[in-house]
């Protein structure tokens, strides 16, 4: 069974942490000129945050936990869209979430 959602969560936090790790290097004056390490999470953010927009939960096995409840054994997440091009990711995007 796939669930379809406008953003698939368990990427989207992924995608969070790498995004508030690129804003704290930023903002230290540690890293002043020092840019790569800010460049390296902010590209991974950016890259994440276009693969939940196209992602789907996938729900295995389902078996009835109690009367009207659902358990599974196995849930997932999955994105269609490999690779790391970000060129190729953003155009592969519907245009609702362009």
């Amino acid at each position: 069974m796939k669930v379809l959602r406008k953003a698939e969560p368990n990427i989207y936090y992924k995608a969070e942490g790498f995004h508030i790790a690129a804003q704290v290097l930023n903002q230290a004056n540690e890293m002043q000129y020092r840019g790569s390490p800010f460049i390296v999470n902010a590209t991974f953010a950016i890259e994440l945050y276009l693969k939940c927009f196209d992602g789907q939960t996938v729900f295995n096995r389902p078996s009835e936990y109690c009367e009207g409840v659902t358990k599974y054994e196995n849930v997932t997440s999955e994105g269609s869209n490999r690779g790391h091009d970000l060129g190729k990711l953003f155009n592969h995007l519907n245009d609702a979430n362009r």
